[in-house]
Formats: C-alpha cells, sequence, structure tokens
C-alpha cells in the first residue's frame, strides 16, 4: 500500500512551487483560525485558486485520507510512529505541509480523534488507531 500511494503521487507529478503551496497553506491557516473548520472540497472549486494552486489543493485532499492508512500501516509493520519528516517524505509534500494536514485533522470534529501531538515539537506522540 505504502509502494502504491508513493507511486500515485509521484506518477501525478504535481510538485507545487513554493509560491502556490505558501498560499494555499495561508489561505487553509485563516480558515482554521477563523471557522475552524476546512473543507478542501470547497476550497478546490473555489474560483479563487488557479489550476496548479487548485492541482495542489486536490494532492493536499488526497494525502489527508491517506495519512491514517499510513499511520496504521507503519505501527502494524513496524511499531513505529512516523515522524513528521517522515511523513512528508512519503507523500513528497513539506513538513509544513503535513504539519498542516494534521492540525485539520485535529480541528475537524468530523474525523475521529486518531492521534495526539507534543505541543511543543508537534510530532506525534500517542496514534489512536482503534478510533
Amino acid at each position: 500500500m505504502k509502494k502504491f500511494i508513493l507511486i500515485f503521487l509521484l506518477y501525478t507529478g504535481i510538485s507545487p512551487q513554493p509560491g502556490v503551496e505558501k498560499k494555499i497553506l495561508n489561505h487553509i491557516q485563516q480558515i482554521i483560525k477563523q471557522e475552524g473548520l476546512v473543507k478542501f472540497s470547497d476550497l478546490y472549486n473555489s474560483q479563487s485558486f488557479n489550476d496548479r494552486e487548485r492541482a495542489f489543493l486536490g494532492r493536499l485532499y488526497e494525502i489527508f485520507f491517506a495519512i491514517p492508512v499510513f499511520l496504521q500501516s507503519k505501527h502494524a509493520t513496524e511499531g513505529e510512529i512516523p515522524s513528521i519528516s517522515e511523513l512528508a517524505e512519503q507523500f513528497a509534500i513539506t513538513e509544513q505541509s503535513v504539519d498542516l494536514l494534521l492540525t485539520v485533522m485535529e480541528a475537524d470534529s468530523r474525523m475521529p480523534s486518531l492521534f495526539r501531538r507534543d505541543p511543543q515539537s508537534r510530532e506525534l506522540q500517542l496514534l489512536k488507531l482503534d478510533n
């Protein structure tokens, strides 16, 4: 499964330019501050973004739902909790993007609580995979 996800992401060829990523991450952070709930589908369908930005949003959306599968797989096979840098490497995105996706997961009441993070390092500290 891990190899499939990585191959899929590499095959899509979507690696954002720094300006694209920065704009999207800043926009999502603003939504979290103002509304607390981020809906990637609404962002993706918004006319506020160009094609490259929309492609990056689509990729974040896919990664958002792939992270729990990867956490479970990594923990089941290796007994480890992956670091933010490992997640970033796995999904070929920056650590800032991973951190933001984890923040969105924490803030979204529709998502079960899957992990606990260290408040200072922001690293995953405990997995709640039964959720």
